[in-house]
């Protein structure tokens, strides 16, 4: 609240919201993993029902009557908790997710757990957990994702001419399978090449696909 003038503090203090809260949380986010989530998840909520008592027309006469004036929610979130646009916004979103859909939030951990137990990277944080309640909306199970096993492509200005084109060959999230996609052409390349190229893109996707079985053998 250090950008703040006395008087916007006196009044903030006296509405028996928790501010001070989110600057001790935000002073203890060294942390990581596991805990640094905990506490964002904390401070997600905090922000949430603070962004609600903002938007009342009863707060609004408060703040009139006290010669208090913040723009919109993104100027209070950057002078009173002291974060960008953005992440206020995504602190305010998530925290929507912890008050109303707290089993989103039992979800996502296991979820995390889960993959963390696997030897995966679980990417614990706030904007997974809001892209997992998205995907999770029809209170479904999230849609598993795409893992790239091979890449290849050609540079613009170059063998290809002007265009560019990538390739890549991945386990299909949806269906287990290794697929295979190209972005942009190769029109550029000889007839030979071209052939070679897409024989090539085939024997790896068979491959992979050799690969996956027998992961899952």
């Amino acid at each position: 609240m250090e950008n703040l003038l006395e008087i916007e503090k006196n009044f903030l203090t006296a509405q028996g919201v928790n501010f001070e809260k989110v600057h001790e949380l935000k002073s203890s986010s060294d942390n990581k993993g596991k805990e640094l989530f905990e506490l964002e998840l904390k401070q997600s909520k905090i922000m949430y029902e603070t962004s609600l008592w903002f938007k009342k027309e009863s707060t609004k006469e408060e703040m009139y009557d006290a010669g208090i004036e913040f723009t919109n929610i993104d100027d209070f979130n950057k002078r009173v908790f002291n974060y960008s646009k953005s992440q206020g916004r995504r602190k305010i979103q998530a925290g929507e997710i912890v008050v109303n859909r707290k089993q989103v939030v039992t979800k996502f951990k296991r979820h995390c757990t889960a993959k963390e137990n696997a030897g995966e990277k679980a990417g614990r944080g706030l904007e997974a957990l809001i892209k997992f309640d998205n995907q999770t909306a029809d209170g479904g199970e999230p849609k598993p994702e795409n893992k790239t096993l091979f890449t290849m492509s050609f540079a613009k200005d170059g063998l290809n001419g002007a265009g560019g084109a990538s390739s890549r060959v991945f386990i299909n999230g949806a269906t287990g399978n290794a697929s295979m996609k190209t972005a942009g052409d190769i029109e550029g390349l000889s007839e030979k090449t071209r052939n070679l190229y897409a024989q090539f893109l085939i024997s790896v996707s068979d491959d992979a696909q050799t690969f996956i079985n027998n992961q899952n053998s």
